[in-house]
């Protein structure tokens, strides 16, 4: 078990709109609650704090920026264990562009929130630092590069391929997954992606793991539904699935105005070392993980 002290800061936008559920919010407190539980009996060796933004840019969200980071630096040097630094960026994502949502209608690239929020951080020397991206999957779509780019200050940087990301199950089934049993209980980033590899999250979003400039992307893969990570179709309609035999998976079109022959074959990827692996097995979970 990590004995090492722990900063959480979850930076989000909240609507003005006091009137409409603020999933970012709500995605937030349950992170929070998460960590904090883990620190019963020694709460003076962890730090939660939240920044809700309406305007990243605003004057009172600069100055709430400036004393979250303030504190940060103070209890890093002041605690006498190591640290560890949890952000969380909790936002809308551009589809087209890959920008993040910083005011009511206005974007702007990761490249610059990361500018905007970590300028003047200095980054003390945390035993290990993760950036979670929890936005809807244009960011790692069209921005790719701004995630490498990141992870050239944070040691692990997660982001999320959904069109439309739902921040309350992965907060729920992922993120805390990987805060348990990768920053607490130190396991492998890929036994950690494993471990959080579940239905629920991964049959929503496919999940990005970024590391020194390395991206490695992580899809459910079940036989029968989309056994090379992406859904099969034939007449844009889900196939009837037949078979397995061997690497080969065999389908069939029910679609009544299908045309020419209506059996076909999937043939799975194979694992190759170093750069994809299989995870699970015919008649259990199973995902596909590689680098990309």
């Amino acid at each position: 078990m990590n004995s090492a002290a722990l900063v959480l800061w979850q930076i989000f936008y909240e609507p003005t709109d006091s009137t409409s559920f603020n999933v970012h919010g709500s995605s937030t407190s349950t992170i929070d609650g998460f960590v904090r539980s883990r620190f019963i009996g020694r709460e003076q060796d962890v730090l939660v704090l939240d920044s809700p933004f309406h305007h990243l840019g605003s004057r009172a969200a600069i100055k709430g920026l400036k004393i979250c980071k303030e504190q940060i630096m103070q209890f890093a040097k002041s605690c006498h264990l190591d640290v560890e630094l949890v952000v969380v960026i909790n936002t809308h994502a551009d589809p087209r562009g890959g920008g993040l949502l910083y005011a009511p209608g206005a974007v702007t690239t990761l490249d610059s929130i990361m500018q905007h929020i970590f300028c003047d951080f200095g980054f003390p020397s945390f035993r290990r630092s993760l950036l979670f991206l929890l936005c809807c999957g244009g960011l790692i779509k069209q921005a790719a590069s701004d995630v490498r780019r990141a992870s050239e200050t944070f040691d692990t940087v997660f982001a999320f391929g959904a069109q439309m990301l739902d921040p309350i199950t992965t907060s729920c089934h992922f993120i805390t997954t990987i805060l348990d049993f990768h920053v607490f209980g130190c396991d492998t980033l890929l036994c950690s992606l494993q471990r959080a590899a579940k239905p629920e999250v991964l049959s929503h979003t496919s999940v990005f793991a970024c590391r020194s400039g390395k991206i490695l992307r992580m899809r459910w893969a079940p036989l029968r539904r989309c056994p090379n990570g992406y859904e099969v179709r034939c007449c844009l309609q889900e196939p009837k699935y037949l078979h397995a035999s061997g690497n080969r998976i065999r389908f069939r079109c029910v679609q009544p105005g299908h045309t020419g022959p209506r059996c076909f074959s999937v043939y799975l990827l194979p694992a190759v070392e170093g750069k994809r692996w299989i995870l699970g097995a015919a008649g259990k979970d199973r995902y596909i993980v590689d680098e990309i």
